[in-house]
């Protein structure tokens, strides 16, 4: 299958949840057989699973020389409200920032957490105690996974 269709059949992976809808598009709009429509949507399933697993100092050291760059170039054209900003998100990025005080922090924060953990914990699908967005995003790989049993 041709690298366009598939990243077409992508975008309705990303953007349909109903997968009957996303088989009649591929054969409607896209003339794909019923066997080339599986083949593809198997092929952008996979690349929605590739793009799932990241590696977080990697991804870290992108995002810090792209706000290093911004800061940089913001700096050489005199935008220092810019500049400002972009080091404000290096010290988020770094873990550097002064979080408000606990009295200003939403109360919901906990709840959010406590709901992520009795639901998502059950699942084992991280060691006891990894951080509620890690929960997250696996819970969200496994369901994109799901759906190539499809």
């Amino acid at each position: 299958m041709d690298e366009e269709t598939i990243y077409k059949v992508l975008r309705l992976l990303i953007t349909t949840r109903n997968l009957a809808k996303i088989k009649k598009a591929c054969v409607d709009t896209l003339g794909l057989t019923a066997e080339q429509t599986a083949e593809t949507i198997e092929a952008a399933s996979g690349m929605i699973a590739e793009a799932a697993v990241w590696n977080r100092d990697i991804e870290a050291g992108k995002a810090l020389l792209r706000i290093d760059d911004l800061f940089e170039r913001s700096l050489n054209v005199q935008d220092t409200k810019t500049a400002l900003a972009a080091e404000r998100e290096r010290m988020k990025l770094l873990g550097l920032h002064r979080p408000k005080p606990e009295t200003e922090m939403d109360e919901r924060d906990g709840e959010r957490e406590t709901i992520i953990r009795e639901h998502l914990e059950p699942l084992a699908l991280a060691p006891p105690g990894t951080a509620a967005e890690e929960l997250l995003r696996l819970a969200a790989l496994k369901i994109i996974q799901s759906k190539e049993d499809f």
